[in-house]
């Protein structure tokens, strides 16, 4: 079911337009008493839909717009086709500090998900996550490992976000307090994962555990899908810096230190496809021993249906609209979400006659044969689906050339005998052919080029009607 804006421009003089109604298959919706006026439509039905505004002014009076109809249409992507996108990574470094950013960027597919790992060291233990962002949107927080050592603590936190707009931004893990830096014990090691096809909710499973205080080499932990084809997201937290491999059949998405010391804490992050639900088990093994590990994995379910509201229409021209056949536009609107419109092909008669990649979409047609044709539009997107718009039927006519006479002036006074200068304007769809002066009906001068002047050679005594005719 679809979500859209419907705009509309009135205006009035003398006096101020005071509301516009918009009416959708002739119910009345929604009501704007000032300018830009505008109604967002929304959880509207799939299917052909006849949209109208009535404006209302000062005065009384009224006036109502062109129908314009519009195509709503769901599209269905497969469910259990959660696909990898990208992943990044970032550190604190030496020094200390108080928040950790870095760059990410989001592809456009659809039933995005975001998904960030962070592995901190802290030293008493006082400074904790107060927020992630990415593009300056909050991230929700998954329960996390911690372990904690004489003080030192490390742990392993997970944080999501569902559909993040595409296109790159920051991601930014801010802290209560600063992060002590090297040679003191205190810094972050930062990843992140964007995903497509993935459920829009929370994980459907998490599980987290830590070794405590005792040294060891590897950690593991045992998580149960609930979905089949469900993706697992694993952050791992080395204490004492060293190299993290995933030992599942797993992908690695990222593996750092916080900074250039193995005294503090290194980050891992990896995922899997998971075909089948059940127990999985994963454990991550280091070069060295560690006394303090910790480990945060959760479940993300594939979607199971994703309906893409996507809307095409002509705005202009109208429907039943008078054309000139020698050139018109056709104007589109053309939207999906989630996604973007990637091309919009222009029909003339079930013809393809143009396209347009970039909005406002738009299509300039010449020379079209007189009497009735059939418009449409077609948009793609960039998941792959098109919509077709509802047909718009014009007339292509020859429009008459239009011709005033500008020089002299009506009711100016010349001397009998003297030649008189004649000029005029013209206008056509097409090309002026020439413009003939008269005076009194008869011909007196031609001129085919602009601009067109001529001369009466010989003025008589008496009232003269001087007239220009186009062709």
């Amino acid at each position: 079911y679809s979500n859209f804006s419907i705009s509309a421009t009135a205006a009035v003089f003398p006096g101020s337009i005071t509301n516009v109604a918009f009416f959708m298959d002739g119910i009345l919706k929604n009501n704007d008493p000032s300018s830009p006026f505008r109604y967002t439509a929304t959880g509207v039905a799939p299917g052909s839909h006849a949209l109208r505004a009535v404006a209302l002014d000062s005065n009384g009076n009224s006036v109502t717009s062109s129908v314009v109809n519009i195509t709503v249409t769901n599209l269905v992507v497969p469910p259990g086709t959660i696909t990898f996108d990208a992943a990044s990574s970032g550190s604190t470094g030496n020094a200390a500090a108080s928040s950790c950013t870095w760059s990410h960027t989001v592809g456009s597919g659809v039933n995005r998900m975001l998904v960030v790992g962070i592995s901190t060291e802290t030293s008493p233990g006082v400074p904790s996550i107060v927020s992630v962002t990415y593009g300056g949107i909050a991230l929700t927080h998954v329960p996390g490992g911690r372990a904690a050592s004489g003080g030192t603590v490390d742990s392993a936190d997970m944080y999501y976000l569902m559909s993040p707009a595409a296109g790159t931004a920051n991601i930014v893990v801010t802290y209560n307090a600063t992060l002590a830096g090297w040679p003191n014990s205190g810094g972050a090691a930062c990843g992140a994962v964007s995903l497509f096809g993935v459920a829009q909710d929370a994980p459907e499973a998490v599980a987290i555990n830590n070794t405590g205080t005792t040294a060891t080499t590897t950690i593991s932990t045992s998580i149960t899908t609930l979905t089949a084809g469900a993706w697992l997201v694993d952050v791992v937290n080395h204490g004492n810096g060293g190299s993290a491999f995933s030992g599942w059949p797993g992908t690695n998405r990222w593996n750092l230190r916080a900074s250039s010391s193995f005294t503090i804490c290194a980050g891992g992050g990896a995922t899997v496809a998971v075909p089948a639900a059940g127990l999985v088990t994963d454990t991550w093994t280091w070069g060295g021993t560690a006394s303090r590990m910790a480990q945060s994995i959760s479940a993300f379910p594939p979607a199971t249906t994703v309906l893409l509201s996507t809307t095409a229409v002509i705005t202009s021209p109208t429907n039943s609209q008078v054309v000139s056949r020698t050139s018109f536009s056709i104007n589109a609107d053309a939207t999906v979400s989630p996604g973007t419109i990637t091309n919009v092909d222009f029909y003339v008669d079930a013809v393809k006659v143009g396209n347009d990649i970039s909005s406002p979409f738009s299509y300039n047609v010449s020379g079209a044969a007189a009497g009735a044709h059939a418009l449409k539009i077609v948009a793609k997107d960039s998941n792959g689906n098109s919509v077709t718009s509802a047909v718009v039927n014009v007339t292509a006519v020859n429009f008459a050339p239009t011709v005033a006479l500008t020089s002299p002036a009506s009711g100016s006074a010349v001397l009998v005998g003297t030649s008189v200068a004649l000029a005029a304007t013209a206008m056509d769809d097409g090309t002026v052919t020439n413009v003939n002066f008269y005076v009194d009906g008869s011909l007196v001068g031609t001129d085919n080029t602009s601009p067109y002047n001529s001369t009466w050679a010989s003025a008589t005594l008496g009232v003269h009607a001087l007239t220009a005719v186009a062709r």
